[in-house]
């Protein structure tokens, strides 16, 4: 046993100088065939995302931030090369802690590897350094919700009234976002209903030039609410009057004009099919004893059944303009040439023998002034007349526009004619027949 010690004592102590120079020489044989193998290598990795972080430091000062300019990081990373080439961006993480912004809104930026075993055979060469951000204040405004309709319902149907569960919602963001929101609305599309349109539906932004305008950094208050859009069915109808009574003596209605004949009412289904024409009672429209023009109105909704109601608010209110005017009388003289008889007995003639005669005709001033006497015609009817002077009736020929107030009577001499001198007219007239065929 102490041989083989004294042995091993030999052979470690002797030549002591000469093993250490081998021992290093080997290692320096290894270092070598390492570095041979697997050199050191460089490599750049770039688009590596930046995650801000604590940005409570802004938000608890009711600020917000934006990344101005690039949102990834550059770095170089050195190493052996069997580690280096599989080094993606992946593999690394950047975070900008917002805590830490300078006063022109620099934040550093801090890249590491996420392999904690890589640490120490990796050295990371930043290129980027910090990023840019732009700071503003946040605040909270309210805006009103419109509903934005698009689209016709089927023929025969129409938009009706229009409810939005939450007429107002309040958006928080950065001031510059919310300036840029011009309208806040819901869009429904009613395209070939036949019944209400009820839903939720999403809330969307507008911008001014009618653009839909979306932001992550804005919060609203509510993201939907809820819609009823009514679709009513549509009729034509038509309204129905009398006047009552006449004007007082010596006046005339002249002119009746009337807002509308015919309306479009509109209501639900089930009320509108069985709605009929408007007949708006005469006692409405009392013209008795009246002296001047007058204006009747009656409001057309009080004559629809609940439920149905007038599309067209101007048309609601149904207007009858009475025009009423003096009547004017004026007395005129018959020109004798005009007069025409009729039933002279066989055998007689007829001679006017009243000069002047004299009518009194009521009418319109403005009748009057276009009315000539002398292209009145009128007719005296000698049915049974007698021979001999007498007074017969005289019928004057006048249009609606006028009327006689007076009996016009005249005298009228009924003779015989002799034979010879009736024979004599017979052949006359027949020769003036034959001439005319």
């Amino acid at each position: 046993m102490k041989k083989i010690v004294r042995t091993l004592k030999r052979i470690l102590t002797e030549n002591l100088l000469l093993k250490l120079c081998a021992l290093i020489f080997a290692f320096l044989v290894w270092l070598s065939v390492v570095n041979v193998n697997d050199p050191e290598v460089t490599k750049t990795i770039s688009n590596i995302p930046i995650k801000m972080t604590e940005e409570e430091a802004l938000t608890d000062q009711k600020m917000v931030y934006s990344l101005v300019g690039n949102d990834s990081a550059q770095i170089s990373v050195t190493g052996k090369r069997s580690i280096i080439s599989k080094l993606t961006k992946n593999d690394f993480v950047a975070r900008a802690p917002l805590s830490e912004m300078s006063k022109v809104n620099a934040v550093p930026v801090y890249v590491e590897i996420k392999n904690v075993s890589y640490q120490n055979y990796v050295t990371i060469n930043q290129k980027t350094k910090s990023v840019k951000v732009s700071v503003e204040n946040v605040e909270t405004k309210q805006y009103a919700v419109d509903i934005n309709i698009s689209g016709q319902p089927f023929d025969g149907y129409a938009v009706g009234e229009s409810f939005v569960g939450r007429n107002e919602i309040d958006i928080t963001g950065p001031v510059s976002k919310l300036n840029l929101i011009n309208k806040v609305c819901v869009n429904v599309d009613v395209s070939d209903a036949t019944e209400d349109v009820e839903d939720r539906f999403d809330i969307s932004l507008y911008k001014a030039d009618g653009t839909i305008f979306d932001d992550p950094q804005l919060r609203f208050s509510a993201k939907k609410t809820k819609v009823k859009v009514e679709i009513l069915m549509k009729k034509r109808i038509l309204v129905n009057y009398e006047l009552k009574g006449e004007p007082e003596e010596g006046y005339k209605i002249t002119d009746v004009q009337t807002s509308v004949n015919e309306i479009v009412v509109w209501g639900k289904k089930e009320y509108v099919e069985k709605c009929e024409n408007i007949n708006i009672p005469s006692d409405r429209f009392v013209v008795t004893g009246k002296i001047k023009s007058v204006t009747f109105t009656e409001d057309l909704n009080l004559y629809l059944p609940n439920g149905v109601s007038v599309v067209n608010s101007a048309d609601r209110n149904f207007v009858v303009q009475v025009n009423i005017e003096k009547l004017v009388e004026k007395k005129y003289e018959l020109n004798r040439e005009n007069v025409t008889y009729t039933n002279i007995p066989t055998g007689h003639e007829a001679i006017l023998l009243t000069q002047k005669i004299n009518v009194y005709i009521t009418a319109l001033q403005a009748s009057h002034d276009v009315f000539d006497i002398n292209k009145v015609k009128f007719i005296i009817d000698l049915s049974n007349a007698k021979e001999g002077t007498n007074s017969y009736a005289v019928n004057v020929l006048l249009d609606d526009n006028y009327e006689v107030t007076n009996d016009v009577t005249v005298k009228v001499k009924i003779s015989k004619v002799d034979d010879d001198e009736t024979e004599s007219k017979s052949e006359t007239e027949s020769e003036s027949e034959t001439e005319s065929k």
